[in-house]
């Protein structure tokens, strides 16, 4: 353990051998089981790790136990509450194994005292504080700048092969891809909007029950085939293998509901306004049905 222990920092900045060593004496190594705490909310943070082998994440929970991961640490690492180490008050954020984590721990107070006697550890220290502050800065923007697609490649360059070690719910949370309560009920509002007024409409035009059932056909048709295509585009862009001739059917069958409509309603016999009502109140079902896959979809990575 020494051996990473030493080149680990050693890739950060130098230090001499014998700053190291001191270093180095201050760590008592331990296992921590998965599932376990190593820094929790409002609790003080006095000691510092660094994370041989094995995966850790930071992160906040609210007062309605939603979690929301902020970082991952895989070892080789340093994991600890900074803030909370720094300013000597509770910790604001938990740090938790992902799995069985071999550690190596020392008091930080006993490594601050170290910075006299050798000025390498605290300019390590600095270091480090930087790459964090670097790392934190880039996160908060990517949050901002990028989309969810955008923000799942920059994890995977991130953390390589990290999302087939953890729950498909944990990466979700880091991504911040969890939709909110207000587009939730939107998107079901609209749906449920679409889809009644379209139903009215049928039920009140001068049609006979065939191209009543032709139109009313075209639209479950439609909803499926969308529901389809979202389902099949987002499990590619997630890594979940799916058949070309699955994907294609998708597109085609969204396509040709959306061609049906168009015929139907430039060969019946209504008026320009009622083709009108028809096409909005079908484009707002089928938009309204991706929205709701979507958000179910991103939700359910969060249970």
């Amino acid at each position: 353990m020494l051996k990473s222990f030493s080149q680990f920092f050693l890739d950060v900045t130098f230090i001499p051998s014998s700053s190291l060593q001191a270093l180095f004496d201050l760590f008592t190594a331990r296992t921590i089981e998965k599932g376990a705490y190593y820094a929790k909310v409002n609790e003080t943070a006095k000691k510092l790790a660094f994370l041989n082998n094995g995966l850790m994440r930071a992160f906040y929970d609210n007062e309605k136990g939603e979690e929301f991961n902020k970082l991952f640490f895989k070892g080789p690492a340093i994991v600890a509450a900074y803030s909370s180490l720094i300013t000597k008050k509770p910790s604001i954020i938990n740090i938790q194994t992902l799995t069985v984590c071999e550690i190596l721990e020392a008091d930080f107070l006993d490594i601050v005292a170290l910075y006299d006697e050798h000025p390498g550890i605290e300019t390590l220290n600095r270091k480090i504080a930087e790459q964090f502050f670097v790392e934190k800065e880039k996160r908060e923007m990517s949050l901002i700048m990028n989309d969810a697609s955008e923000r799942y490649a920059l994890f995977q360059e991130e953390f390589p092969g990290l999302e087939k070690e953890i729950p498909k719910n944990e990466v979700a949370s880091y991504l911040g891809q969890k939709p909110s309560a207000a587009f939730v009920t939107v998107s079901w509002i609209t749906l449920i909007t679409g889809v009644t007024a379209f139903l009215i409409g049928l039920y009140n035009a001068e049609m006979i029950l065939n191209e009543k059932g032709y139109y009313f056909t075209v639209l479950l048709f439609g909803l499926f085939a969308v529901v389809s295509v979202q389902k099949s585009v987002r499990d590619r862009l997630e890594g979940i293998f799916v058949t070309d001739i699955y994907y294609g059917l998708s597109w085609f069958s969204a396509l040709s509901s959306v061609i049906l409509l168009i015929i139907g309603l430039w060969n019946a016999e209504l008026t320009l306004s009622e083709k009108g009502f028809y096409s909005m109140s079908y484009i707002l079902s089928v938009f309204s049905a991706i929205a709701v896959q979507k958000n179910t979809r991103d939700t359910q990575l969060f249970k």
